[in-house]
């Protein structure tokens, strides 16, 4: 007997039972949506529409590769299993398309081996028992700073007993290399090669064209796993899959190799994404437990123009290998065109690492942050659309923080720094503050 065939008083005995029990422990909200196309369709987008986390299980590997980079069969056969996988996962979430679902879902992806924190670098954080997933679960600031503080010395226990004092320890080659040097993932759609196969290795194919999948509304690569996924796979996916997309948060960590960051640059997505894109943050680092420098690429103006100026997007912040000096140049003093000449931004909120914004040790650094400070203002004034600009730069020294709001029609600027020797207030002294 199927929903449909009962009898309206039964529903409505039915719902009120549901009602009643709904606070109970035991009982699965999720079930209700097997119970008829109706339910199905009434219950799915308020209980699968938030977070649905891929997580890619590559191949592992022994103590004899775990210092070393990739062979490339195993290359050969992690690239397979990721073509595989996503190729699965479009086609399951393809069949949603015509689905009401009103706020979409946001999609994750990740990438990591078993062995990748039981060998010589350890880290709690990527086992699968981790409990700081989403925003809800930090709920106590305190206690996940417990958590974090005895993991990590469990950690270290377990792995190295001999150790008495749980002192950050620093990773050099070519214990990163692991990490740091892998090829990133890429769509390889012939035949998955293992080591007995006799298939020679030749061009990636890349032609295959994947399905498109409207529920997707958010896409994030968090930061908690090191496997990265080149920028040529996440284009085809944001070209071919995620038309819809609103909201793309980019964490890739930065390679220790000029190949394997090229391959993961974000410039190399630019024009695959989507127009209906409203919110782009990318946020690419170096990790400090590998003693990897930060360095600032200054991305082209030209490349930092197209992401502010994608027809849709309301939020942008790059940061913080990337230096703002590539959005800001054409708005510094001496080189501005006239400002009817530049382009017109619909962005609303902005926020860009600017490595000049720091404690100014000689009179031509505070020159420099001064102009700085005066392309911001140029900049501001052609985005009428705009609530709130932020500019910050951060070395071991010190900290600097420039923040335009407004709201109401009534605007305001955040000046913080933490400088030892100069004094920061000086700096909106005369024709600064005028402009």
């Amino acid at each position: 007997m199927s929903w449909e065939s009962l009898p309206v008083e039964l529903h409505i005995t039915i719902f009120t039972i549901l009602l009643e029990d709904y606070n109970r422990e035991d009982l699965s909200a999720f079930a209700f949506t097997t119970v008829s196309r109706k339910w199905q369709d009434f219950f799915e987008p308020i209980f699968f529409r938030r977070l649905l986390w891929f997580r890619l299980k590559l191949a592992p590997y022994t103590c004899y590769y775990c210092q070393t980079r990739e062979p490339n069969d195993i290359i050969h056969q992690n690239n397979a299993r990721f073509t595989r996988a996503v190729c699965k996962l479009l086609d399951i979430l393809a069949r949603g398309n015509h689905t009401p679902y009103y706020q979409g879902i946001t999609l994750q992806l990740s990438a990591h081996s078993s062995s990748d924190y039981r060998h010589k670098y350890r880290d709690f954080r990527m086992g699968d028992k981790y409990p700081y997933i989403t925003k809800e679960d930090l709920v106590d600031k305190g206690e996940f700073h417990r958590k974090h503080r005895d993991l990590s010395i469990k950690y270290v226990q377990d792995t190295h007993p001999e150790v008495v004092s749980h002192q950050y320890m620093a990773y050099q080659p070519p214990e990163m290399d692991r990490f740091r040097s892998t090829e990133p993932l890429r769509f390889d759609f012939r035949k998955p090669l293992f080591r007995w196969s006799d298939i020679v290795p030749g061009s990636v194919d890349t032609q295959r064209v994947l399905p498109k999948v409207n529920i997707v509304k958010a896409l994030v690569i968090r930061r908690q796993f090191y496997r990265n996924i080149s920028s040529d796979a996440l284009a085809k996916l944001l070209r071919e899959s995620f038309l819809c997309l609103e909201t793309l948060r980019d964490e890739r960590w930065l390679a220790s190799n000029y190949f394997s960051k090229r391959l993961c640059s974000p410039e190399n997505v630019i024009d695959a994404l989507p127009a209906k894109l409203q919110r782009l943050h990318i946020y690419q680092d170096a990790d400090s437990d590998f003693s990897l420098p930060r360095v600032h690429s200054m991305a082209s103006a030209e490349s930092m123009r197209k992401f502010a100026t994608l027809s849709g997007l309301k939020e942008l912040s790059i940061a913080p290998d990337t230096d703002g000096w590539g959005f800001l140049l054409d708005f510094l003093p001496i080189v501005r065109r006239p400002l009817d000449t530049l382009p017109v931004f619909k962005l609303r909120r902005l926020a860009l690492d600017c490595a000049t914004l720091r404690e100014p040790e000689v009179s031509f650094e505070r020159l420099v942050l001064v102009r700085t400070l005066r392309a911001a203002a140029a900049a501001a004034s052609r985005m009428p659309r705009l609530e709130t600009m932020e500019l910050w730069g951060a070395t071991p020294s010190s900290a600097t923080l420039f923040r335009y709001s407004t709201k109401n029609l009534e605007s305001k600027i955040t000046w913080r720094i933490n400088w030892k020797h100069a004094r920061g207030d000086q700096l909106w002294q005369g024709k600064l503050r005028k402009d």
